[in-house]
């Protein structure tokens, strides 16, 4: 909805202000996230599947990661996943308007969090990993979702655009996101 009232705020020819459907940025943003998620792992010695044939032969790349992560019990390869792929990940969106594309990548990367913390935790008996400790207390503190939402919006997800409202909207409709995922309406905060 905030999509459409930002399509209708600004004058389109002059901007150059369309709306691109949901399809279109899911596409975009899991066959360019989920590669770089594999590449990255690939350059850095991990076993992780090619990336390219599972684009050229359209398979279901999202599935393709949420295997990968489930069957890997290599404690370092998915540390280093989550710790040296994730969370310094940069998504930038040079023509962000109402922030469909960041929109999208939030709903790809999400799942990719939850999956990696998931495996992680059940290393945290194994693993005497002072990082891997901190992790799993602060993840108890919080609501899960709540926490990894907060995370990707805050450091994942980057946005410019030539009309300063449009980052606003694009603020909002990711705050909006973060909101949803609250447990108890009573723990709302301040939005960042």
């Amino acid at each position: 909805m905030l999509g459409y009232i930002f399509e209708k705020y600004i004058n389109q020819k002059e901007l150059g202000a369309y709306y691109t459907k949901e399809d279109i940025t899911d596409y975009i943003a899991r066959n360019t996230i989920i590669p770089f998620i594999f590449d990255k792992l690939r350059s850095n010695g991990h076993k992780a599947p090619d990336p390219n044939p599972l684009i050229t032969d359209n398979k279901d790349i999202k599935q393709a990661i949420a295997d990968y992560i489930e069957n890997t019990n290599d404690y370092s390869t998915l540390k280093f996943l989550y710790k040296e792929i994730l969370l310094p990940m940069s998504v930038l969106d040079p023509a962000v308007g109402s922030g469909a594309f960041l929109f999208a990548a939030l709903n790809i990367l999400l799942p990719v969090y939850q999956k990696s913390i998931f495996k992680l935790k059940q290393f945290r008996k194994k693993e005497k990993d002072e990082w891997l400790q901190k992790l799993c207390s602060t993840l108890e503190q919080h609501s899960e979702e709540y926490y990894l939402t907060k995370q990707i919006i805050l450091n994942n997800l980057f946005g410019v655009d030539i009309v300063e409202e449009a980052t606003e909207i694009c603020k909002l409709r990711l705050f909006l996101q973060l909101a949803s995922h609250l447990p108890d309406i009573q723990a709302i905060e301040p939005l960042p």
